[in-house]
């Protein structure tokens, strides 16, 4: 199973971490060009079992090829022209959010632009409690994943579980967001 993350900024990389880590399949992309050493280089000590388990992509298109989830870790702010650019990408996809925040500029949720331009696409959202460094860290960390389908937030759930990494369901994906932006 393939995990694939867009946003190499602090939870974005600290989720690749955590997952190359625990031996899963992680693609990533950032807006700006990073290699897979790069990152490693980041994330002291390198462990050299997770260069089995990451890359890193420049292409949206070649990073979610295969994936069984997409995770979306960039700015609240920048989530609705990513969807309005990429979205022949993500659709079919479960798409998981895990930015905190409201579009300031339109008032909305990033699942209400996830429900109007990728339509049918599952939708998901990772919020915490927790911080970046102590996932990466590999430390206990409790989540929150809210999905409206009980059998893909099942799906999910099992992906993006690690010996470190518990995300807890909910169906409520409008106060996981609102919870987690606050």
């Amino acid at each position: 199973m393939k995990i694939s993350i867009i946003g190499g900024g602090a939870l974005g990389s600290a989720l690749a971490f955590n997952y190359a880590f625990n031996q899963k399949k992680v693609c990533l992309w950032n807006r700006t060009t990073i290699t897979t050493e790069e990152f490693l280089q980041r994330h002291q000590p390198i462990n050299n079992n997770i260069l089995d388990h990451l890359d890193t992509k420049q292409s949206i298109a070649e990073t979610v090829k295969d994936s069984d989830a997409i995770l979306i870790c960039i700015k609240a702010q920048a989530v609705c022209n990513f969807l309005r650019e990429y979205s022949s990408f993500l659709i079919s996809k479960p798409v998981v959010f895990c930015s905190k925040g409201i579009d300031s500029e339109n008032l909305l949720l990033q699942t209400e632009f996830g429900e109007k331009i990728l339509k049918k696409t599952p939708l998901a959202v990772l919020t915490g409690p927790g911080f970046a460094s102590d996932i990466c860290a590999q430390k206990p960390i409790a989540l929150t994943l809210a999905c409206k389908d009980k059998k893909t937030s099942n799906t999910i759930q099992a992906l993006l579980s690690t010996s470190s990494i518990r995300p807890y369901l909910s169906s409520d994906i409008i106060g996981a967001q609102v919870g987690g932006g606050a």
